[in-house]
């Protein structure tokens, strides 16, 4: 998930951005029907990075590829190991290990070829957020519909998505976190003038198994928000209690314990008890960068993406190994990971 961090004054774009997207989304725990090989898929600016060896090497793929762009945002696979790349160039889309892909586009019906981030639900159906729109496909990408604020959106700027086992649709937007439950044909949107948003503004967004909405505001005073009755309200979990920094810029993911991971544009934050505590990690623990974007765990391993390498840790987060370009990697922006 690649991050962007506003400010009022004056607008910078960090292009360092969905998980947007996302995806800030939660591993989708049933899609395991096949077995996972435990290969790692990284979405950097210049590639989708491909290791089959626990990441002692990658292979990269690029628009030789037919990568519909060399900046990876964020990518997927499914169960049946499609892997789906969203670029800043359209859904690229491959059925054989990354070494070909179909690319798809705005003639698709994309809303935008700009693609943020990309998930997909335990239907099977695929979810884009792109630079305007959600796009939504039921048939493997092949067509889409856009939703949008004529369909209770907050904004058709859409920057990540989300969805549940249960198939709660949560979208960040440039208006607010708009939420579905009836597959994406109408959503409510939450703000900051009705539920407790600090910031309309949202970046990255995450709707866990048991339906609590975490979403990352670009708001100086705003931090982690957090809703336990479907959006009518939230609570905002800051540096006053205990996270690594305000400006939630990067993806929010859930592991299979429940265990929550929150990139931030000061460092990773880890809360193990329902975000009461967090432990924060930065470059002091062996981070390539303060600024992080993509998050995976899988195996005990956690996968960090950050401004300057692919920081891996096997001991809980108490360390941290850095990977670059030395290893294969296509670029040292990492957007985001997905093992499987």
């Amino acid at each position: 998930m690649k991050n962007s961090l506003f400010f009022f004054t004056t607008i910078v774009l960090v292009l360092s951005c969905g998980k947007q997207g996302p995806n800030g989304n939660a591993f989708n725990w049933n899609q395991t029907s096949n077995q996972p090989k435990g290969y790692i898929y990284v979405a950097t600016e210049g590639g989708l990075s491909i290791s089959k060896d626990k990441g002692a090497t990658y292979s990269n793929k690029t628009t030789e590829n037919g990568l519909g762009d060399n900046a990876v945002n964020e990518v997927y696979v499914d169960s049946n190991n499609v892997i789906y790349a969203a670029t800043d160039g359209g859904l690229s889309i491959s059925k054989d290990g990354g070494e070909t892909f179909t690319n798809k586009t705005t003639s698709s019906g994309l809303g935008d070829n700009e693609v943020r981030g990309v998930t997909m639900g335990s239907n099977g159906t695929l979810y884009a957020a792109t630079k305007y729109y959600l796009s939504i496909s039921i048939d493997g990408g092949e067509s889409w519909s856009k939703k949008g604020t004529s369909n209770g959106i907050g904004s058709n700027v859409v920057h990540d998505v989300s969805v549940n086992n249960g198939g709660t649709i949560v979208v960040a937007t440039y208006g607010g976190v708009s939420i579905s439950i009836d597959g994406g044909n109408s959503f409510t949107n939450k703000n900051a003038s009705d539920s407790g948003l600090s910031n309309n503004n949202t970046l990255s967004v995450l709707v866990s198994s048991d339906g609590i909405i975490y979403a990352g505001t670009n708001d100086s005073n705003g931090g982690l928000e957090i809703s336990t009755n479907g959006g009518s309200s939230f609570t905002q979990k800051t540096a006053a209690e205990g996270l690594v920094g305000n400006y939630v810029t990067g993806e929010i993911f859930e592991d299979s314990d429940s265990n929550l991971y929150i990139g931030t544009y000061s460092g990773l934050s880890i809360s193990t008890d329902g975000t009461s505590s967090f432990s924060n990690k930065r470059t002091s623990e062996g981070l390539g960068n303060n600024v992080v974007h993509g998050i995976f765990v899988y195996s005990s391993k956690i996968y960090v993406g950050t401004n300057w390498g692919l920081s891996v840790s096997e001991d809980g987060g108490g360390s941290f190994t850095n990977f670059t370009t030395s290893v294969g990697l296509g670029h040292n922006q990492i957007n985001d990971i997905y093992v499987r």
